[in-house]
């Protein structure tokens, strides 16, 4: 893939990781009245009452990635193991991960807009123009921060040699192989479900 290719394909990963930190910022607010109802909403699958096994899933394959590829995604630690990285590969993937590492624990210690309405609210005061304008600025910080870790993963990927670039290859073309069959045992369940 080319640059002119590429940079499209990191826009939109950069679009979709700040709207998944506004998503969660969002989310965050809405917590259920009582414990009770946090029981109920977990037990059924997620506090938003989509299913909880994907989101859990989908949260366990990010963190027991090996490497990210921006645009593909997760590489898992096998595929990692067999690229053989020598001891430069090897220190632009530890750079890259603790890049990635902080970029995430920014994101748990809170948003600006709801540090914003803490001190608002102990203070007994709401300005809700004063909390957008936090939270525009938290996401600016946040894309910024996105970038730069985007950059680090790039550089691990330049570093690679063509031999190791197409193992990457080889393993994303059975991925979406994989994806697509099972897109298709889906949609034939779904069809099936339908008629019935």
């Amino acid at each position: 893939m080319n640059r002119s290719t590429l940079r499209p394909v990191l826009a939109a990963l950069s679009l979709a990781l700040a709207a998944g930190g506004l998503a969660a910022g969002a989310h965050a607010g809405t917590a259920p009245a009582s414990e009770v109802q946090a029981a109920q909403a977990d037990k059924a699958g997620g506090r938003d009452g989509r299913d909880g096994h994907h989101h859990r899933a989908h949260k366990r394959g990010f963190q027991r990635a090996a490497a990210w590829v921006p645009g593909l995604g997760p590489l898992p630690k096998p595929v990692v193991d067999s690229l053989k990285l020598n001891e430069s590969q090897q220190a632009q993937l530890d750079k890259a991960r603790e890049a990635g590492k902080e970029l995430r624990a920014g994101l748990r210690d809170g948003g600006q807009r709801k540090q914003a309405l803490d001190a608002q609210l102990a203070a007994g005061q709401l300005d809700p123009r004063a909390l957008v304008a936090a939270g525009n600025e938290g996401r600016e910080q946040f894309r910024a921060k996105a970038e730069g870790v985007e950059k680090e993963w790039l550089a691990f990927w330049d570093g690679l040699s063509a031999e190791q670039r197409g193992q990457v290859v080889a393993f994303a073309k059975e991925r979406q192989a994989r994806m697509a069959e099972r897109q298709a045992k889906w949609e034939q369940r779904k069809g099936k479900t339908a008629t019935n």
